[in-house]
């Protein structure tokens, strides 16, 4: 007996997967020695502890400084929970590269469309500028050119607001999300990936739809489907996607319907949709991953999907998505101010490669009082910091002449007093660096002025409280 007691502990030391062994009342009572040395002991203490057994993935970092990730799986023996992780990491990055790579490709197809509205918001700003150079002193003329100007310039930066956000690669966050005003703020972007023969329609459900599942995801996976169905209308049609809460067998999922009048698909086909690389697409035109990564995303939010499609009927895709059926507090949301940010007296360096952002930002500071310098390069945005009485450097992430980043430390350790503000048009660089404020280009003046503001009123590393001003 003992001997096959010897076997099954070597056998139990030796398993790949992190295994635990945790009593009924909490009690920690064994773990083999890959659950040791990964540090998963303690999560599952927790979930009995807590009587809250999950199957979420567990994220931590090893011994080696390397972030691993886990699914727990639980069972019940007896008097015990026996918790075996599997290692999942290698799969999660997998997983994340292909929902991006498809991302990229969903990407391109707006892009095209994106290019177009480009050009028409570049007519009016084209036009009213020449006018503008050669208008009269009518201050009502100058008035309608600038507002003219300044309205498409705000539909711009929307649009690249859209594409930013749309494109911005980050891991996996399962939050609460109203699908109906993801879709309605969505609905631009996929306009923008059909021709004109092919017509959008949102048949709604009345009122918010809350689910729970990654944004981003969910918006890619709307838009790999809005792309399936246009390449299925090549002489065009209609896309209908609607919403609602599915009663059938007292399911009470949420589901999200795209609907199109195109050629639809044969039985064959039908069979082979979520296999990976399959695509009926010409060599070049697809990737055969559109369908089986909507399957991935909605299969890991804890949902389901079905296909209704034939022969010139068309094709029907509706995901089932769990509800979130939580109680939120409403939120009141302030009207936002109309009386002007103030300005100040402090000295601001600015650094930045292009000249025409460096001077526009200059104007727009000058004009609230600030004193503004021009720094054309790190080095020498330094020398002014190292030569005192600047107040804030506002820093471009990405420099010709150097990192942005590494720049804002050496202003940090050169002058602790003094704030720095980075911006960036980049998509992957929208975060802060070592807990400096960052601001995301295209920038207005309002946004601008308010950011900088609060930047400088915020307590700095080499006082307590903000600085007065002293100069007059």
């Amino acid at each position: 007996m003992s001997n096959q007691a010897d076997v099954h502990r070597r056998i139990f030391e030796s398993a790949v997967d992190p295994i635990v062994v945790v009593g009924t009342d909490g009690a920690f009572l064994d773990a083999n020695r890959a659950a040791r040395e990964t540090g998963l002991v303690e999560d599952a203490v927790r979930q009995v502890a807590l009587r809250k057994l999950s199957t979420d993935d567990v994220s931590l970092v090893d011994r080696t400084g390397t972030t691993r990730v886990f699914v727990p799986m639980e069972q019940r023996v007896g008097a015990t929970h026996v918790f075996t992780y599997r290692d999942v990491t290698a799969l999660r990055a997998a997983e994340e590269a292909l929902a991006h790579g498809r991302r990229i490709e969903s990407l391109g197809h707006v892009t095209i469309g994106a290019v177009h509205d480009f050009a028409n918001l570049l007519t009016p700003i084209l036009c009213a500028a020449s006018l503008l150079r050669g208008a009269s002193a009518d201050p009502a003329q100058v008035e309608q050119l600038a507002g003219e100007i300044h309205g498409a310039a705000e539909r711009a930066a929307g649009l690249v607001e859209q594409l930013m956000s749309f494109s911005r690669r980050r891991p996996a966050q399962i939050q609460r999300v109203d699908a109906n005003a993801t879709l309605l703020a969505l609905r631009p972007l996929l306009v923008r990936a059909l021709p004109e023969a092919i017509t959008l329609e949102l048949a709604l459900g009345e009122g918010s739809l809350p689910v729970r599942v990654d944004r981003s995801r969910f918006e890619t996976a709307i838009l790999n489907l809005v792309t399936n169905a246009r390449d299925a209308m090549p002489r065009g049609g209609k896309i209908v996607i609607s919403t609602g809460i599915d009663e059938s067998a007292g399911s009470g999922s949420a589901f999200v319907s795209v609907a199109d009048d195109g050629d639809g698909m044969t039985a064959e086909v039908h069979a082979r949709v979520f296999d990976e690389f399959f695509t009926t697409k010409p060599p070049g035109r697809g990737t055969g991953l559109g369908l089986p990564a909507v399957q991935a995303f909605v299969v890991a939010s804890g949902g389901h999907l079905t296909i209704d499609s034939a022969l010139e009927r068309g094709t029907n895709v509706r995901l089932f998505l769990p509800p979130d059926d939580s109680p939120r507090e409403p939120v009141t949301v302030a009207p936002p101010s109309r009386q002007d940010v103030r300005g100040g007296r402090e000295r601001i360096v600015i650094v930045e490669d292009d000249e025409s952002v460096r001077r526009s930002l200059r104007v727009v500071l000058e004009e609230r009082g600030y004193g503004v310098v021009e720094a054309s390069s790190p080095g020498v945005a330094l020398e002014l910091v190292r030569g005192g009485d600047v107040d804030i450097v506002i820093i471009d992430r990405v420099l010709r002449k150097g990192s942005g980043a590494t720049l804002a430390r050496s202003v940090r350790a050169a002058s602790p007093r003094t704030q720095v503000l980075l911006v960036s048009g980049h998509v992957d660089l929208e975060q802060d660096v070592d807990d400096l404020p960052f601001l995301a280009k295209p920038i207005d003046r309002a946004t601008l002025l308010r950011r900088v503001r609060a930047v400088l009123d915020q307590p700095s590393l080499g006082t307590s409280a903000p600085p007065p001003s002293t100069r007059p």
